[in-house]
């Protein structure tokens, strides 16, 4: 821990000085990041300041503070955050560099400095990069930098009035053919457990409303997809738009950044060869990896209208099994397997 006589004041001061003239840049282009989330320049810009911050904070040893630059860089410089620059997360780099401004303060006045939770903040800053429970990492680090934001539980509230709408919504695009009633909260369930069973790497919210949604696109499309009669090309280009206008449906609302993208990579397959984006392997959201297994699961055990009867369960876990490393993930072809075992036989 460090303490009032470790510090040199005057060369504190200084990088005290400079460092609110970053900070105040940095809010600037934060600012810009909330409504341009796919400006480079901006990025590479705000990474450019936050070297500096590191490296200035290095040369004062202030190795505490360093850490939580250090956390916020490697969180930045991840792709696929690239392309999500919210709210969310320019909160929590707008709240991290004010807590090193405090810690400054605290500093330059020679007091006593706690680092009291400066660990957990690094451990959760580092779980938004790593994990796939993206807006609940956001807000666990929002929470140890504001404990007077109240934001868990007035969250929570608003969620359950969106699972609610969710789950209305899909039972009404579901009434509009016999075949599919039922079908978004079979594979809900099913998909939940299979994340339970793998120790749930998912957040089981997300994915419920993943399942619940994921074919909702289904509903804006100029096609007829529950004809007998089979698509011809341009319409199956036009029904393969779906993932996306899902995408979008859940994006109108708050806190679904994850369910949102596991819609988007529902129809991905382990090859690279799925659409909308054809990605492959790590890139595809492990939700929609279990989504898309739930999905042909629901689909092959159920009557269809473009085929009149249900697979038998051994042709559905042959189907599954033989199009593992392909179209499904391998490793969740596993889970499903345990899955089958344990309540089968």
């Amino acid at each position: 821990m460090n303490t009032a006589k470790n510090f040199d004041y005057d060369l504190i001061k200084d990088f005290r000085d400079v460092f609110i003239e970053k900070n105040e840049d940095i809010q600037r282009i934060l600012i810009d990041l909330e409504h341009r989330s796919k400006s480079e320049k901006s990025i590479t810009r705000l990474q450019c300041l936050l070297d500096t911050v590191f490296n200035d904070l290095q040369t004062l040893n202030m190795h505490v503070e360093a850490g939580l630059v250090q956390a916020l860089l490697g969180l930045i410089s991840q792709e696929r955050l690239r392309l999500r620059f919210d709210p969310r997360l320019t909160d929590v780099v707008l709240l991290v560099n004010y807590k090193i401004r405090d810690l400054f303060e605290t500093i330059f006045s020679r007091k006593h400095v706690l680092y009291d939770n400066v660990d957990q903040v690094i451990t959760a800053i580092n779980r938004i990069g790593n994990a796939h429970s993206y807006v609940e990492d956001c807000n666990k680090v929002l929470e140890l930098l504001d404990p007077r934001d109240k934001r868990k539980t007035q969250h929570a509230a608003v969620l359950s009035d969106d699972m609610d709408f969710f789950k209305q919504f899909a039972h009404v695009v579901e009434g509009r053919c016999s075949y599919n009633i039922g079908t978004s909260n079979r594979i809900a369930s099913f998909a939940n457990s299979l994340n339970r069973l793998a120790g749930s790497p998912v957040a089981a919210n997300q994915l419920r409303v993943a399942a619940l949604i994921h074919d909702i696109g289904m509903a804006f499309l100029a096609v007829d997809v529950h004809r007998s009669v089979a698509l011809n090309d341009q319409e199956r280009l036009i029904v393969q738009t779906h993932p996306q206008l899902g995408m979008h449906f859940l994006n109108r609302f708050t806190g679904w950044d994850d369910a949102a993208m596991m819609v988007l990579h529902h129809h991905e397959r382990q090859d690279g060869t799925g659409y909308p984006d054809g990605i492959d392997g790590d890139e595809i959201h492990p939700g929609a990896k279990i989504l898309a297994i739930a999905d042909t699961f629901e689909a092959m055990s159920h009557e269809r209208t473009h085929r009149s009867y249900k697979r038998p369960l051994v042709r559905v876990i042959a189907e599954i099994n033989s199009n593992a490393h392909s179209q499904f993930d391998p490793y969740w072809v596993g889970v499903f397997n345990r899955y089958i075992r344990n309540s089968y036989q």
